[in-house]
């Protein structure tokens, strides 16, 4: 019967850090591993093959105990496992392009917001954009995109009328366009004779407001030509 092999383990106190950081990055610069498994398998590796050139290890003792294990941390230990199970299964061709898209949309949503807030993550007054487009043209600066925002939402907003608003617009225009027009003389500018002006105050009703506004009207009219003529007998 053979001997049982003893179980060596790290010894963490005498590891080169700064030799195991350079052997790892130098491992993962030289893969280019293409799924999600093969990632984490390529990875796993590095990290095993970077810890034994640059960690010694020592033969463990019987009574050796992990200092992270103890009776407090088996349900976390197990809640892990339990996640990792899930992750394995969940990890198939479907959900990784579904989570794609997902990202893909936040990402163009992300765009739209910053566009229209002004902001860049290059630092530049007129970034490339294709988010919005009219006619089949996208907008290629900040400013084309919020010209072409402005005329869509200025055609929204335009309002439609029926026939009969129409013509009371018709209506109200050639009314104003009457009322500019209109030159006829005041008719208390031509002369008359005191006969005729008693006649007609004699048919009015004092009791009427637009009458009484007539008769003052009338009388310092009259009362100014009065004034005129006497001054012109002296």
């Amino acid at each position: 019967m053979a001997p049982s092999k003893a179980k060596r383990s790290w010894n963490f106190r005498k590891a080169n850090w700064r030799k195991f950081t350079s052997e790892l990055e130098m491992l993962c610069s030289l893969s280019s591993p293409h799924t999600l498994d093969e990632r984490l398998q390529s990875f796993a590796s590095h990290i095993n093959a970077a810890a034994k050139r640059s960690i010694p290890r020592v033969k463990r003792r019987n009574d050796w105990v992990p200092f992270w294990k103890d009776t407090n941390i088996e349900n976390l230990i197990n809640e892990r496992d339990k996640l990792s199970t899930e992750l394995q299964k969940n990890n198939t061709e479907t959900n990784r392009i579904r989570f794609t898209n997902l990202c893909h949309e936040v990402e163009e949503h992300w765009k739209v917001i910053k566009t229209l807030n002004n902001q860049s993550t290059h630092q530049k007054a007129d970034i490339p954009t294709n988010i919005i487009s009219s006619s089949g043209r996208d907008a290629a600066t900040n400013k084309e995109t919020a010209s072409l925002l402005a005329k869509h939402y200025e055609n929204k907003s335009k309002l439609t009328f029926n026939a009969n608003d129409r013509k009371l617009l018709r209506t109200y225009r050639k009314t104003i366009q009457d009322s500019k027009r209109y030159n006829h003389k005041n008719i208390f500018t031509i002369p008359f004779l005191m006969e005729e002006l008693e006649a007609a105050i004699a048919k009015m009703n004092p009791g009427k407001a637009l009458a009484r506004m007539l008769f003052l009207a009338a009388w310092s009219n009259t009362l100014e030509i009065l004034q005129k003529r006497t001054i012109g007998n002296f």
